[in-house]
C-alpha cells in the first residue's frame, strides 16, 4: 500500500504514466558548464580547424621521397619499384627476379611503424596539448 506525501523531497519529481504516479530522482540537464552560444561555437570551431601532424607526414615523407623524385625525372616504372621496395622490403629486378631485404623497409615502413608506436603509446599527449593551448597548428602525433 502506498504512502501519500505531503511534500516532494528534494531533487525528486512526480512522473505521472499511464500505471500510476511515482516519484523519480530529477536529472540534472540542461548544459554541464554555463557558457555563452559564442564561447561554446568558438570552442567547437578551434576542434575543426586542421592540424599537421609532423612526425606522421615526416615518417611518410621518407618512404615516399625518393620515388617522388623519380616520377618527377620521368622513370615511371622505377619510382614504382622502389615505392614497394620501401615498404614491403622486396626488390622487383628488371629480369623479373625478386628478392627480399630487410634493410629496405628502413627507408619506408620502418619510420611509419615506429611513429604510430609512439601515436598508441600516449608519450606525446602532453606536448600536444600544450601546442593546442598556445594555438599552434602542428602536432607531433
Amino acid at each position: 500500500m502506498a504512502t501519500k506525501l505531503k511534500t516532494i523531497p528534494t531533487g525528486y519529481r512526480i512522473k505521472e504514466t499511464a500505471d500510476g504516479n511515482y516519484l523519480v530522482k530529477k536529472s540534472r540537464g540542461g548544459r554541464k558548464y554555463k557558457m555563452s552560444k559564442k564561447a561554446r561555437n568558438r570552442i567547437a570551431a578551434s576542434a575543426r580547424k586542421f592540424k599537421l601532424p609532423v612526425l606522421t607526414a615526416g615518417a611518410l615523407a621518407v618512404g615516399v621521397w625518393q620515388p617522388l623524385q623519380l616520377l618527377v625525372q620521368g622513370q615511371g616504372q622505377e619510382a614504382g619499384q622502389v615505392l614497394l621496395r620501401n615498404y614491403t622490403g622486396f626488390n622487383v629486378d628488371g629480369q623479373g627476379g625478386v628478392e627480399f631485404k630487410f634493410r629496405y623497409m628502413f627507408n619506408g615502413l620502418f619510420p611509419l611503424a615506429a611513429v604510430m608506436v609512439i601515436n598508441r603509446s600516449g608519450i606525446l599527449k602532453p606536448v600536444n596539448q600544450k601546442l593546442a593551448k598556445m594555438k599552434v597548428p602542428l602536432r607531433l602525433s
